[in-house]
Formats: structure tokens, sequence, C-alpha cells
């Protein structure tokens, strides 16, 4: 763990220093972003606080303090779903989060909890970064006035509970599974014949170890970030989600800045991206050893065991989805993935 933070500060510190090289000269009051995110302040491998640290340094140096970041983590802001509305009315400018909690806003974001979709996740980056990115992100300005300003990514998402291993889905039955905000993420939960009950990232350690809900699912960073495994004893690796965490940013904070700060903080937040995308990947490489060190009980499910899985969730969770919002966005995310497979194929 010390040389991974060794490695860790060696990246912010590049970082820092190859911003420099491009400063420009010092005018004017600073402009002032409020950045918020869940996660702690304690450069855990698996934490977007990492990535919300480089994109201040970049920012800061880049624009020679032309603009301040302020960095609140751990839901100092609010919830994910407070921060976005926060983020959407301007009264903080750029939000961190995971995608799922947004589906209030909007639904289209659902198609991201369709079980089973993304073959990897350098797939899911090309699709992410292309056509489909940017379409998503436009039509998130035009119904919220939100930017999805660069795409990252946090793992897959596992299930974890504290009553008994779960090898197919027929062990799912009657267990409560916490999950995020988004109705498609539970009606995936209830194809399995378990409970769902949506509880704010903030409240799942202690809902956990009140007993309120039996498990939940998450990626290996987040159950690492926020210390599950404390409460909870198994994991299995079925990885029906690749979590999704946009860089969002309040549509008319970002045009009313100079078009020279617009394009620094663009690129910057897709730098930034690219930190914690490889800081999260390879803390990922870590994680199952270390949390079966912490205790808790890892089974990876068999490829006939995961085939259930997908049989389970995969058709019922897209007719869910088209039922909410139409075909138009699962057959547009489909399609993507498939040409970016494609393409995967052929490098």
């Amino acid at each position: 763990m010390r040389t991974l933070r060794r490695a860790l500060g060696l990246v912010l510190a590049m970082v820092g220093v190859v911003a420099l090289l491009t400063v420009p000269a010092l005018a004017g009051s600073p402009i002032v972003i409020k950045l918020g995110h869940g996660d702690t302040a304690d450069n855990n491998y698996g934490g977007v606080h990492n990535g919300a640290m480089a994109f201040k340094q970049l920012v800061e140096s880049r624009t020679a303090g032309r603009v301040q970041v302020e960095i609140f983590p751990n839901n100092q802001l609010g919830s994910p779903r407070e921060m976005f509305e926060s983020t959407k009315m301007g009264s903080m400018q750029m939000l961190w989060e995971g995608i799922g909690a947004f589906t209030g806003f909007v639904p289209e974001f659902m198609v991201f909890s369709m079980p089973y979709t993304f073959p990897n996740i350098t797939v899911a980056l090309k699709v992410l970064d292309g056509d489909f990115g940017d379409e998503l992100s436009a039509l998130s300005v035009k119904k919220t006035g939100v930017r999805l300003l660069a795409y990252s990514q946090y793992g897959w998402r596992h299930f974890t509970n504290n009553k008994r291993a779960i090898r197919t889905p027929a062990d799912m039955k009657g267990l409560k599974i916490r999950t995020q905000e988004d109705p498609a993420m539970m009606k995936l939960v209830q194809s399995m014949d378990a409970s769902a009950t949506p509880i704010a990232w903030g409240e799942l350690y202690t809902a956990l170890q009140q007993g309120v809900v039996d498990g939940e699912e998450n990626p290996t960073s987040m159950i690492q970030v926020a210390k599950l495994y404390e409460v909870q004893k198994y994991m299995t690796m079925d990885g029906h989600i690749l979590a999704v965490n946009p860089v969002c940013i309040n549509e008319k904070f970002y045009q009313s800045l100079p078009q020279d700060i617009r394009h620094i903080i663009r690129d910057s937040a897709h730098t930034a991206a690219l930190v914690y995308n490889g800081v999260n990947t390879y803390g990922a490489t870590l994680d199952v050893a270390d949390l079966a060190k912490k205790g808790m009980q890892i089974y990876v499910p068999t490829e006939a065991e995961h085939q259930q899985f997908v049989k389970a969730a995969q058709g019922p969770v897209k007719d869910f989805v088209v039922s909410k919002i139409g075909k138009e966005w699962p057959d547009k995310l489909l399609k993507a993935i498939a040409t970016a497979q494609t393409a995967h194929l052929k490098d």
C-alpha cells in the first residue's frame, strides 16, 4: 500500500509539472469552482479524489491562478442526487459522481444499468469517449443544463451480502439488497427474486452494519473506499454493470467562461479522468487479494453460472428500460458497443 501511495504521489506530482509547462499570465480576480464528490480524501487508489486532485492541479497551474478549484469530498455538499441538483441550479459548479443516481433527472442514463452489456473496459471507454458519449452529454445539457464534461469508470459492480455465498441467481432469493436510486438497478435485483432498497451512499455503511439491508452491489474500489468489507462477509464477482462516473459541470457557468479557460477545463477534465481510470484500474488488480485478507469470502462464478445471471437479468432489465425511455437510447448504446468491439478486435 505504501508503494502504491508513493506511485500515486508521483503521478499527481508529474501532472503538476506538466501543467506548469503551459502556464499563462495571471489576470483578474480568480474564478472559483466548487467540485463535489462522495469519496473520502485519503487518496485511496479507488477514490475519485485522485482524479479531482489531478484536475485541480492542472486547472490552477495552467490558468496561473485565474481559476481556483475547491474540492468538497465525502458528500460534504449532499448526496449524489442532491449534488446533481445543486450543479443543475448552479449553486455548485462541478460534480464527479456515479451516473446511476442521476436517472431521476435524465431517465436515459438508465441505459448503463442494463446488465452484462460491455465486454470490457477498453470497449466501454471507446463508447463513452465517442459519439455516444457526446450525444448523451448533449441530451443532459438539454434536459438539465448539466454537461458531462468527461467520462471515467470505477469498476465492475459485484454483489456482496452477509447471509450466504451467492453462486447463482437462485442464491439471491429473499435477500435485501441496497441499490442506487435507479429504477433499472432495482429491477436488476428484483429479477433475481431479491428485494431492492435504494439507500444514499453516505448512509450505506450504517444500513449494512445495522442490518437494514443484507447486502449491496458495488465495484471493489468502492468496497475499499467505504470499508464495506468491515460489514460484509461474502462477495460474488459477477460484474453485472460497469460503473460509470462522469465529470459534470453546470453548462451556463461553463459557457460564461473565456474560451481559453473553457478549453483548459475540458482538457484537464479528460486528463484527470485518464489519471483516475489508470489509478482505479491498477487498484482493482490488487483489490481481490486485499479484500480476502480483510476477511471477505470471494466467489467467482463459472462460465455456466455466469450465464445464469445473464439469462435471469439481462432481458428483463432491458425490457424495463425500454418501457421507461423507449428503444432509441438502448439501441444506440448496443450499436455503439458492437461497433467499438469490432474495432477493438481489429486493433
